[in-house]
Formats: structure tokens, sequence, C-alpha cells
């Protein structure tokens, strides 16, 4: 009895402390995510969108040298934008890392701003406490004892330069109101880089920044201080995040450069407290990866985009080139790499370390057979092969070329690099046919300490030779010959000998006939020719026979066959047509031009690449004479029957400089900042 009277009380007051819980709503149904009405969008309780893993970071203890710094600003009584605006990357800044300078952001004039943008929690007032007359000096003494490469600071300051003239400054600035004389004053300050922040697009300028804050106003700044010193480089910084469209990014990229900025960084905006705007969107990396690449497109000095971005400028440009124009090669030929690098900004700089490496890739058509003994071979070809892009077969890959390790660049400096890379004389050259694919291209890596590879791809076209050569042997015996005597190029040989092989010019006679009785003579002055050349050749009519030829095509075509599956038809391309009406006609000639940017013949184990000339005749009985002397008229039933004809010619290189000709835009170099 006493157990029931307990659980009785038990369950009413149970249920008295119920009735006051907010019930839970329903979730999304399974048609709602069907029918894709539901927004999988993750948000927090009080509406905020929740921190995406890209934006996520290990909780690191602090480094000696990031509590270094923040004990001295303490003493000093100096205050940090970093601190004050609760940056996230204020250890990567303070703390540095090995090959990235580190670096800080000062306030001068104390640590409250006059201006109360929504973005920014640094501390606001109207009238701000009195200046620190000690602060120039400190703020010199503390920059000299932390040992950092880049210093940014939020106005000028005059000692800076005399503890420590090997810091280079940037001097993040407001917009003066627009006053052009405060703007020149900190422009002939002595600092590397004239910084303010443009911060957003146009249409948000007005609710994200402070009222007294303009757009076109901030543009106008930072012009006028590119033009009254031009030694500067001038940068600004947006946030994304904030509801602006890839529409309005484009434009305020677009306007800064027209107002001259040569550095621009790009990264995500985050509430730093409940107090401040909302995050609307937490922008991808490879949205960000999408903006450098605008940015170096507009031409931009340096474009720093990502969704943590320290902003320090840390480019160096890297420019690889070859010495022959649009790069053309025959194989058997070695190619000379040219890389030079050059740091883009005010800042020492690193590179590990980098290397030059070339390769050739095959890749097949859908419709071409792939044998099995390839997938075994596949490892044993690519031996040094260091990446390989899906869907592609590396046929060679050379050895690794390093031509740099741990090196420092200053501000400015330029370093040149070059080395020679072997084409193999039996490689297939440069091809793009329906069956199979051929391309070649030299790859350049380079690579900061703690940062992803970055490589750079210079495509090159290979012509294949297809005439075996005998180099001289190398002979250091005679010292009264130069290096070029004792070691002359291949490309002077090639050259001789396809002048020799194709220059001999012997007439073939062909007698075209319909079955029954021969109606034309066909005559070819050569069989053997090089890309470029002109192929003539004469047609003859028998006029005695019993057809008349009233029409001839003569078509120049390239048959691909496909090696591996010789189901597969031969795959015909037409370089050049030519038609001649020779009803009335006792004989002709015809001119057809070799492409110069075609491919010689050539054959390996995936496919066959001939050249040949196809006639049309078109032959009947359509002509008869007339009563009267030279005249002839065409029979009112005309009668008609095509006869094909093919002949196949030889076709070899050319010298790369008159392949060249061909080609309308030259591609010799490649050029990338990383």
């Amino acid at each position: 009895m006493l157990r029931g009277q307990c659980l009785l009380r038990h369950l009413s007051y149970s249920s008295r402390c119920n009735t006051g819980r907010p019930t839970l709503p329903d979730g999304p149904s399974l048609t709602d995510f069907v029918n894709g009405e539901v927004d999988l969008t993750k948000k927090t309780k009080q509406g905020r969108l929740r921190l995406p893993d890209w934006l996520k970071r290990d909780a690191l203890t602090s480094n000696q040298n990031q509590l270094k710094m923040k004990k001295q600003l303490r003493g000093l009584k100096l205050a940090t934008v970093c601190e004050e605006a609760r940056c996230p990357n204020i250890g990567e800044c303070w703390g540095g890392a090995d090959g990235a300078p580190s670096t800080a952001t000062i306030m001068l004039m104390g640590d409250t701003c006059t201006r109360g943008c929504r973005f920014c929690s640094v501390k606001t007032a109207r009238n701000p406490g009195q200046l620190d007359p000690l602060e120039p000096i400190n703020t010199a003494k503390a920059v000299a004892s932390w040992g950092v490469d880049y210093i940014v600071l939020t106005s000028v300051d005059r000692c800076l330069k005399k503890e420590c003239p090997d810091v280079l400054v940037e001097c993040l600035v407001p917009d003066f109101s627009g006053m052009k004389s405060s703007i020149e004053e900190v422009a002939n300050s002595g600092l590397e880089v004239y910084a303010h922040n443009l911060e957003t697009v146009r249409r948000l300028t007005p609710w994200v920044r402070d009222p007294r804050a303009k757009y076109d106003q901030s543009l106008s700044a930072l012009e006028h201080a590119k033009n009254t010193n031009q030694n500067l480089i001038t940068k600004s910084s947006l946030m994304l995040g904030l509801g602006e469209t890839d529409e309005e990014i484009e434009q305020a990229l677009v306007d800064l450069r027209n107002a001259g900025v040569e550095a621009l960084t790009l990264g995500q905006y985050m509430q730093p407290t409940k107090r401040h705007l909302l995050v609307k969107e937490w922008v991808t990396p490879e949205k960000f990866d999408f903006w450098k690449k605008r940015g170096d497109e507009l031409g931009f000095l340096y474009t720093a985009s990502g969704p943590l971005n320290l902003g320090l400028m840390v480019g160096i440009k890297v420019n690889a080139y070859v010495e022959r124009e649009n790069a053309i090669y025959l194989t058997g030929e070695t190619v000379t790499i040219h890389i030079s690098l050059r740091n883009v900004v005010q800042v020492k700089n690193s590179l590990a370390w980098g290397c030059v490496q070339l390769h050739c890739d095959q890749v097949q058509g859908k419709s071409a057979g792939i044998p099995v003994s390839d997938e075994k071979n596949k490892s044993a070809k690519s031996d040094n092969l260091t990446s390989l892009p899906t869907g592609k077969t590396s046929l060679h890959s050379s050895k690794p070329s390093i031509i740099f390790c741990d090196i420092q660049l200053n501000p400015s400096e330029l370093l040149e690099y070059s080395t020679v890379l072997d084409i193999p004389a039996n490689s297939p050259p440069s091809f793009k046919g329906n069956y199979v694919k051929y391309n070649w291209y030299v790859t350049i890596a380079v690579q900061h300490v703690d940062a992803p590879v970055k490589m750079l791809q210079l495509p090159l076209r290979v012509i294949n030779l297809s005439i075996p050569i005998d180099l001289p042997i190398y002979s250091n015996e005679n010292p009264f010959l130069d290096e070029e005597t004792k070691n002359p190029p291949m490309l002077e040989f090639a050259k001789s000998a396809i002048d020799e092989i194709t220059s001999a010019r012997v007439h073939k006679y062909f007698k075209i006939n319909d079955g029954n009785a021969s109606f034309a003579t066909v005559t070819l002055f050569k069989n053997i020719f090089k890309l470029g050349d002109d192929i003539t050749c004469r047609i003859t009519f028998d006029n005695s026979s019993k057809v008349t030829c009233s029409v001839v095509m003569v078509r120049l075509e390239t048959v691909e066959e496909d090696l591996l599956n010789m189901n597969n038809p031969p795959f015909i391309h037409a370089h050049e047509v030519k038609y001649i009406v020779t009803m009335f006609m006792k004989d002709c000639h015809c001119v057809l031009s070799i492409p110069g940017n075609g491919v010689p013949a050539f054959e390996n184990n995936s496919v066959r690449l001939r050249w040949r000339l196809h006639f049309d005749f078109l032959v009947g009985n359509a002509v008869s004479k007339s009563s009267k002397i030279g005249s002839m008229s065409i029979n009112k039933s005309f009668n008609c029957e095509r006869i094909p004809w093919d002949h196949g010619i030889t076709v070899f290189a050319t010298n790369p400089f008159n392949v060249n000709l061909a080609y309308g835009q030259s591609l010799q170099n490649v050029t990338d900042t990383v």
C-alpha cells in the first residue's frame, strides 16, 4: 500500500514538471528530403552558421616567440590589432614558421578607434584618451627585439626605421576623410607597403563599414598614395562571406586595379562577438582559389586568397622558358630549359627545392583497343614518374633534375637556373589523333617549406625525325677546335639528312583505267616530301579512249590505323582538296601543299600514320565530237562512273624553325607566382 502511494505521488510530480517544458519540433520527413526542401546548412540555436571543417584548427599551445611578444606588449603598453580584433591567426603570425616570416600588426595611438565598423571588435570612442609620447620609441624597440621580418602598423612610426632599418614596414591607414595632405605625409614616410582596406563591395559598404567610410573615397586614397610615391606597393583587402555576389566581387577587384592597387588579400569574415554582423556564407577553399586566379589574371602583383589568410606577400614569380619560338623540337634533340625566380614583393622569401622533368603521356581514344600486355608493362615504363593525371599512360618520364635547394631571395632579387633534357630518338611525336594522342610537356615543380608543391607545365611540340643519324663521337683531343665544332648540335645533321633524302626527283608515271582501257596518265615528279613541301602532279588524258574524264578530285590525306584493334576502320583526315573540271582538256596540273604543322608518317605498337594522295575520276561518255572542226558537245544521255585511286607518299620532318611559321601564336614560356 505504501509503495503504491509513493508511485502515484511520483507520477503526479513528474506530470507537473513536464507541463512547462517546450516540446521538440517535428523534424523533416522523407518527402521533404526527396523534394529538396530541406536546408542542410549547419546552424546554431541562435541562427548563426556553424564553423565548417576547413576553418577548424587544433588548439596549440603558445610558443616561446608568441609569449615573448605578448609579455613585451604588456610592459610597453602597446596594443595590436591581432589581440584587439581577436584574430584567429594570431598564433601563426606571432609564432612564425619555418620558411615563413613572423609578423604582427601594432595599433599606434592607443587601443581605441574613432570609427565603429560593424564587423570589427576593436574598442571605439568619440574622444579617445591622450596619446602616449613614448609610444613611437617603445614600438621601435619592441619590434627590434622581436626579430620579426615584416611588421604592419596602423599608422606611421617615425622611430622604427632608426632602430631596425631591415624590417619591412606595411602601414595600414584610414582614408583620412579624403585629405590629400595626410595621404602624402604617410606615402613619403619611408614605408614599403601602403595599405588601406576596402573591406567589402560597394553595395554592402554603408551596412558593414562606418558611415564616414566611403567606397569611392577609399579608392581615391589608394590611387593618390600611388601617384605620390611610385616606389610604394599599394595594398587592399576584402572580406568575403557577408552576402556579396560574384559579380560584386569582380567589380571590386576591377575598381582596385583601376586605382593602381598592386597587392590584394581576400579572407573569410568571422564574427568576433554576438554583437557583430552575422556570417552569411562560409566561402569554400575552392572559391578562394578561383579568386586567386582571377586576381592574377587582372594583373595584381600579388594575390593572397584563402579562408585563413595571413595577408603576407610571400610570392615568388617563376618563369620557365625555352630558347626556341613555339618550343618545337625533333626527336633525339636536347631541350634547354631556363628558369628564373624573382621575389616580386618587399619581403625576404625562401623556397625549399625545385626540379624539372620531361613527360610524354599517351591518351587512348574511346574506340581504341587496349592490349593486356600494356597493363603489365605500365609500371616498367614509368619508373621515373612522379605524378600522372587520371586517364593517361606515361610513355616517357625523365629523371627529375634538381635545379636548386634551400634558397632565399631578397626583395626584387632575381635568380636564374638552367638544365637540359634529352628527347629519346625512338619516341612518338606530338599527335592528336582519333585513336590515340601523345602530349609532350615539361613540368617545373617548386615548393615552399611546409606548403603544397606548386607545378607549372610548359607544353612542347615534338616532331619525329624517322631518319637514322649517326652523330660523330665527341672528341676532345684537338685543342684548336672550339666547343661547337667538337660537339656539333644534332639539328645540323638532321637538316642535312632531311634535305638530302627529300631533294631527289624521280618521275613516276601511273596509267589509270576503268577496267577495260586506260583513259589518263598521272605523273608525279617525286614521291618523298617533307612538311611544308608542295606536291605537283600532272594528269594527261588519252583522247583515243572511249571514255572521257569530266571531273578530277585530288585530296591530300592522312590515314590513322589502330594497331591494337584491327577491327576499327582507318580514320581518314583530309588536309587539302582540289577540284578540276577536265571535260574538254587534254591535260592539267594540280598542286597540293603539305601543312607545315602536320605530323610526319610514323608507326609504333599502338598506331600507324601514313600519308596518301586520293584521286577520284568522274568518267563517262558525255562528250562527242561535232561536225564542225574544233568543237565538241555533251550528249543528252550522260552515263558517268567514279573511279577512285590511292597513292601513298612518304612525308618526313622538316626544320623546326620552318614549322614555326605555320603557327600564329608563340608559346615558349610559362609564368606563375608561387
